[in-house]
């Protein structure tokens, strides 16, 4: 289960879910919140588990080199915002934007750079945010990135202070771990899918609405609060290390599948 299921749906459809979720021997998730959902459709729990993608700590962490990145999008002294996440209404890119006024007023040469995604992407939607820009008069302050190869994606992570995702709903976003991974801050929406990796102001800061100023906000105070900023980093790194790493999340699928083929159930933290 990768996406959110959708409650709009055709009707004719949900029965074929319905059977396919109550045939499978194991359904995986990164988000609780859709393994709650397959439990709503008759699903046993004990085929139900959390599964994280994981993080490639190898190429993630607080190491990479930066500097040539920084050289070719001209980032200045600073600070970085990252937001990652595909250019739809749902992630709530246009209140990033509109936050971007309040945020400079406290750090006027803060940089704010935002990826778009082929496999997810609104032309329309981009020329929105980049019209609502203009009209802010802040796009000087603003890197619009096309998709970038994944090899490149550590540096670009790693470049961030802040990284922020804000969607309506979603599933626990990778990319959001692999930012953590490479010290940046996060400031996400409180959504089920984070809840059981990020707690407010211990791995992060958890948005309850995300209205432009409650966003600029916790930006602001994400690029200020120095001391919280070390915290958390700290935090994200052990959490990454021992919870999210990809041969974390490597060994449990391995743990998982063969309990499966002996016909046992499975748990673990």
């Amino acid at each position: 289960m990768r996406g959110l299921v959708s409650r709009d749906w055709p009707r004719r459809t949900k029965p074929f879910i319905r059977y396919a979720l109550r045939r499978a021997n194991l359904v995986l998730s990164s988000s609780q919140e859709l393994l709650d959902m397959a439990h709503g459709q008759g699903v046993k729990k004990e085929r139900l588990h959390v599964m994280g993608f994981g993080v490639d700590t190898q190429m993630f962490n607080p190491e990479v080199n930066t500097q040539i990145l920084q050289e070719q999008l001209n980032l200045g002294p600073g600070p970085v915002v990252l937001s990652p996440r595909p250019m739809l209404p749902m992630y709530g890119l246009l209140r990033i934007v509109e936050a971007i006024p309040k945020v400079l007023q406290a750090f006027p040469t803060c940089t704010f750079i935002f990826q778009t995604r082929s496999e997810h992407h609104r032309p329309e939607y981009e020329a929105e945010l980049k019209s609502r820009l203009i009209q802010l008069g802040v796009g000087y302050s603003v890197r619009i990135l096309p998709q970038r190869p994944y090899e490149e994606m550590p540096a670009l992570f790693a470049c961030a202070d802040v990284i922020v995702s804000v969607p309506s709903a979603d599933a626990a976003s990778n990319s959001v771990f692999e930012g953590m991974a490479c010290g940046a801050f996060p400031v996400i929406s409180d959504i089920p899918a984070f809840r059981g990796w990020v707690r407010h102001e211990e791995n992060g800061l958890l948005l309850q609405t995300i209205e432009a100023d409650q966003v600029a906000d916790a930006i602001v105070r994400a690029l200020s609060d120095k001391n919280l900023a070390s915290t958390i980093r700290t935090n994200n790194l052990e959490l990454i290390r021992t919870r999210q790493s990809a041969s974390y999340w490597t060994d449990r699928l391995e743990e998982l599948y063969r309990a499966t083929v002996a016909g046992k159930s499975y748990s673990h933290a």
